[in-house]
């Protein structure tokens, strides 16, 4: 008897490598932001009390950043059926063929040689003209794809939230969560080099250096 092979996660499953670390990365900015101003803002604020906010505020994030790749997945999937459509009834409009020649070049860029490029676009239409699109709904790949959104964004705030919890001293406990926020940035760049092919080194200190001037724009502009 084979051996059954488990199948991916829901993570890996409907979240590319760039997806889930973009979704980390906005939330240890969105916790950066807010513990960077709480010195400020909330002077004698207990970490307790800090604890609580910190959690909320990425358990609010990860629902709205949930039921944003929800309409994402809706229009996406709207716009695969309206390019259908419009290639079932309009195969040589020249606006037909320019949208498909863009979303061609999105996904294959200087791949095709210009030959390759118009047997392709063929078989498209070919492809096109037999298809019947689907209605826009909600379906249950997109609860996972909100569920992992959530999980990701959500879990990205465990590691920093421990120093709450650990010291009794707020402006230590802020330091020590901010530091380790930094650390994280760092990590996340030197992981995602692999996937740009880019220095590693360079990578992660160019994503620390961005994560603290997004804090510094979004406490400028009152975020």
């Amino acid at each position: 008897m084979s051996e059954s092979v488990p199948g991916p996660s829901i993570l890996h499953k409907y979240f590319s490598p760039e997806n889930r670390m973009a979704e980390v990365i906005c939330g240890l900015i969105m916790v950066l932001t807010f513990t960077a101003t709480t010195g400020a803002m909330f002077e004698g604020t207990t970490p307790h009390a800090l604890l609580i906010a910190v959690v909320g505020c990425n358990l609010a994030w990860g629902i709205v950043d949930g039921v944003t790749y929800i309409l994402g997945n809706l229009m996406t999937r709207g716009a695969r059926s309206r390019l259908i459509l419009e290639m079932k009834r309009k195969p040589n409009d020249p606006h037909t063929a320019e949208l498909l020649a863009s979303r061609i070049d999105t996904v294959l860029g200087n791949l095709l040689t210009p030959d390759q490029h118009e047997q392709l676009h063929a078989w498209i239409l070919q492809g096109a003209a037999n298809a019947e699109p689907g209605p826009t709904r909600l379906k249950k790949e997109d609860l996972y794809t909100a569920l992992a959104c959530f999980l990701i964004v959500f879990g990205a705030t465990i590691p920093v939230v421990v120093p709450f919890l650990l010291f009794r001293n707020d402006a230590i406990a802020l330091r020590v969560s901010n530091g380790l926020i930094l650390v994280m940035l760092f990590a996340m760049g030197w992981r995602w080099a692999k996937f740009a092919n880019l220095n590693r080194l360079r990578a992660g200190l160019s994503l620390l250096g961005l994560g603290v001037v997004l804090v510094l724009i979004t406490i400028v502009l009152g975020g």
